[in-house]
């Protein structure tokens, strides 16, 4: 399971309760993503899914993202919400993220709690969400939405299962 690199290195699986031991993760050159495997000396199947906001998506691949692509994302705080994306990126200590522009629809992409919320179209996701611009504490009227794409760390091709619990 991936969720953002700067969360805590502890967590579980919001959907089964699980816990998950944290294994490795990436917080440099664009790359903001850490892995945990499920915990307890149990067996798991794990199907790689993410949660879209209404119901439990299996991923069927995942793909690079193209400048003005329509894509989605669901986070903690703010569910689900898609947008476009534009040549824009966002740089801070962990590299340049891929960025979703706001639209009047969905003035607030993201907002904190979001963090390694699945990056999708349709059934195929295309990454995590890293951040958001807007103002701290309080985000501003209208927050862009940042995110790491899947094929900045992982292999085209990869069985990705994505999940959100920071």
């Amino acid at each position: 399971m991936t969720t953002a690199g700067h969360c805590e290195n502890n967590g579980r699986d919001e959907t089964t309760g699980v816990s998950l031991a944290f294994r490795q993760e990436w917080v440099s050159n664009g790359v903001d993503s850490q892995w945990h495997t499920f915990s307890g000396g149990n067996n798991y199947l794990v199907v790689p899914k993410f949660y879209n906001g209404a119901g439990v998506v299996t991923v069927t691949g995942a793909q690079g993202v193209a400048q003005g692509q329509y894509i989605c994302k669901y986070g903690r705080s703010t569910g689900q919400t898609c947008g476009y994306t534009d040549p824009y990126t966002y740089t801070d200590s962990y590299g340049a993220f891929y960025r979703m522009n706001s639209n009047s629809t969905y003035p607030r992409q993201s907002l904190e709690g979001d963090s390694g919320g699945p990056v999708f179209t349709g059934s195929i996701a295309l990454g995590q969400v890293h951040g958001r611009d807007g103002g701290n504490p309080t985000p501003g009227p209208v927050t862009n939405m940042y995110f790491t794409p899947l094929t900045a760390w992982a292999p085209n091709n990869v069985t990705v299962g994505v999940t959100c619990y920071c």
